[in-house]
């Protein structure tokens, strides 16, 4: 049995995905849920199937599968950002290109985000956006790749560095005046929640500093669970907590 402090919508559904995936439960297995309600009254849980969990939703289903078809991308290439080892081995980064593709953009990729993203490689990823007139970007993988792709989005629009942007620091505490280029944020974990928010952590040397704001918001969002059935459990569940602390 799972014991959830239910949140609702999308992050409670990918929630309870995580537990149930790192517990290794099977389809049909019960999941107890009690929401906030539950928990102060003392009313009795709810009781699904790990079925039920492990579907997330039909909606998020339907998004993944249309997602580029439904969104207002500006015509152009795609810089798809992403670390380069999971996500091109298992096939992800061929599957966005090729839809993409059908949708009528070419591609290129930028494959060296690191762990934990310096301020180097978004240099180096900012300059690739240049250089290849991209017209907008896709942070494909964790939570670095899609908080690379946001600071390039900016960088491509505003002058100067990325770190004449951060508030802290040795950082520049300049204003972004332009909005990025249009992001897509394509999480292949469920624990950092940075395809929901506008906010970048990226290391300088010796400093590793948030950044961000309203010009950084992802323009879509595609979470499908399919990209996320190959993470390994121990690290589901690391990701399941990063979720609850949240």
């Amino acid at each position: 049995m799972i014991y959830a402090e239910l949140a609702g919508g999308l992050g409670n559904q990918m929630f309870i995905y995580a537990f149930a995936r790192a517990l290794g439960l099977r389809c049909g297995e019960p999941v107890t849920l009690l929401d906030r309600q539950d928990w102060r009254d003392g009313a009795p849980a709810h009781t699904v199937c790990a079925l039920d969990a492990l579907n997330i939703s039909p909606d998020v289903k339907i998004i993944a599968d249309a997602g580029f078809a439904k969104a207002h991308l500006p015509q152009g290439t795609g810089l798809i950002i992403t670390g380069g080892t999971s996500t091109t081995k298992l096939g992800y980064v061929a599957k966005v290109a090729d839809t993409l593709t059908e949708a009528g953009h070419p591609t290129v990729v930028y494959n060296k985000v690191q762990p934990n993203p310096t301020i180097e490689g978004v240099r180096e990823c900012a300059a690739l956006c240049r250089e290849q007139n991209i017209a907008f970007v896709v942070g494909l993988g964790g939570g670095s790749s899609i908080d690379t792709a946001k600071a390039v989005a900016i960088m491509a629009t505003n002058d100067g560095d990325w770190w004449d942007y951060i508030h802290g620091g040795t950082g520049g505490g300049k204003r972004m005046v332009n909005a990025g280029l249009p992001i897509v944020a394509i999480p292949t974990t469920a624990g950092t929640g940075t395809e929901a928010d506008p906010f970048t952590v990226i290391t300088n040397g010796e400093e590793k500093i948030g950044g961000g704001g309203e010009k950084c918001f992802p323009t879509i969002s595609i979470v499908d669970p399919d990209f996320m059935m190959t993470v390994p459990p121990h690290l589901t569940a690391y990701q399941g907590f990063d979720a609850f602390f949240h």
